[in-house]
């Protein structure tokens, strides 16, 4: 059977959904990714196959329900219903970088990369929403100031 965007999404939709179940419990390894010159957070932790999962505050207002996020450590992925679109974060960990790109209508119109080289910091421990680095600063989905 062909897989369609469509069941991609209903498969990854049930993931975020369980790794979500595990967030609520203290994640033994999570960690909190802050991009610098915007206000996105998202706390990230490994599951047992050393996949991520965890949440994003793409709001950047700490209220729940958050953006649930899943993946690997290269590459992040999160449902913006807004959009009806696919956020994906190409992580360069080395760096501290990532790039960010939309996939509308379930991949149905090509990409739209909407961030570049965005720098990051790394810090132990759960993020501690709604506290952000820079409370004046725009989501990434809006562009840099």
């Amino acid at each position: 059977m062909k897989s369609s965007p469509r069941n991609t999404l209903l498969a990854a939709t049930m993931t975020f959904a369980i790794g979500s179940m595990a967030l609520a419990a203290t994640p033994a390894n999570a960690f909190c990714l802050q991009y610098i010159d915007f206000c996105d957070q998202i706390q990230l932790d490994f599951d047992a196959e050393r996949n991520l999962y965890g949440l994003w505050d793409n709001a950047c207002d700490g209220v729940i329900p958050l953006k649930e996020i899943i993946g690997t450590p290269a590459v992040i992925v999160a449902y913006e219903e807004a959009f009806n679109s696919t956020i994906s974060f190409r992580l360069n960990l080395a760096a501290r970088t990532s790039d960010q790109w939309s996939y509308v209508d379930g991949g149905a119109t090509p990409p739209i990369k909407f961030a570049d080289d965005v720098p990051f910091i790394i810090t132990a421990g759960n993020c501690e929403f709604p506290t952000r680095p820079d409370a004046d600063a725009p989501p990434t989905m809006l562009g840099r100031r």
